[in-house]
């Protein structure tokens, strides 16, 4: 019992981070233009795809690009759809879903639907911590969720683009009073969350293994957080992020795996129903 609560320790908090990573672009988006942008998700598994493909040729170059690349996808998913559209949180809700399910019947075309694609890591080996055996390729992506994501911290506080991101959603029309331009810091916010995702498709690809539906349980992941963070939060986020980390690997690993989507589907409902602001941010709409 001693080492379940180890192991559900130390992987909650691996995975919190890269949960955090892939979520914070998603409440920055959702806080900043105050609408749910669904096909987010489905582009952390264009980068699962993209690095499966470049991997082959591409060896350790293929991260790097990988991770640009999803950055710049993100940005030109906000340039041809959702600028056109971002004043209408019901338009842009129903669009990105279509846009979603459109990139993934595009993927399931050409790539086998049941087949879970994997690839090695690109830090090989296992260490043992207090008795949990870990890869270290998820140690070192676990270190890089939280250095990005306390990075991301101290941007928000101490440099124009972040304190903008923080602003906005407060009162967009009083940003744009003070010169604030929206549309460049949602350019930036699309960029930096598509290269986030590129980050996290990659290590959760690395130990999940990459398919033509591995968006869906992360599209329940984000909505969660950033429901429980509250809306373009980042310390919200990183307080979420813990919460469903912790719980997820403690159900998958005390109770029952097949119940881990269900549990942090009725969490998300529970603090929309008796916290609707999350834990350190501010409702929809």
């Amino acid at each position: 019992m001693l080492e379940d609560i180890v192991y559900v320790l130390i992987y909650g908090f691996v995975f919190a981070s890269l949960y955090g990573i892939m979520t914070v672009g998603f409440s920055f988006v959702c806080g900043l233009g105050g609408f749910y942008d669904i096909a987010l998700p489905a582009y952390l598994m264009v980068g699962g795809f993209l690095y499966v493909i470049l991997n082959e040729y591409m060896a350790g170059w293929a991260l790097p690009v990988v991770v640009l690349c999803t950055g710049v996808i993100c940005l030109l998913h906000y340039l041809i759809f959702i600028k056109k559209i971002r004043d209408d949180a019901f338009v842009v809700f129903f669009a990105t879903i279509f846009i979603a399910l459109i990139i993934q019947t595009i993927f399931e075309h050409f790539f086998t639907l049941s087949y879970i694609y994997n690839h090695p890591p690109i830090i090989e080996g296992h260490t043992t911590v207090l008795g949990v055996k870990l890869s270290r390729d998820l140690i070192a992506g676990g270190i890089i969720g939280w250095v990005a994501l306390f990075g991301l911290r101290y941007l928000t506080r101490h440099t124009n683009i972040g304190r903008a991101i923080i602003a906005i959603p407060q009162s967009a029309r009083g940003s744009q009073i003070i010169g604030i331009d929206i549309t460049r810091v949602q350019c930036f916010v699309y960029f930096l969350g598509g290269i986030l995702l590129g980050i996290g498709a990659y290590f959760y690809g690395e130990y999940l293994g990459v398919n033509a539906h591995m968006w869906t349980h992360p599209l329940i992941i984000m909505f969660t957080i950033t429901v429980a963070g509250g809306l373009g939060s980042i310390d919200g986020v990183m307080l979420a992020t813990l919460l469903i980390g912790f719980l997820e690997v403690a159900v998958v690993t005390l109770v029952d795996p097949r119940l881990k989507s269900v549990v942090i589907l009725f969490v998300g409902l529970s603090i929309l129903i008796f916290r609707p602001k999350g834990f350190a941010g501010k409702r929809i709409g």
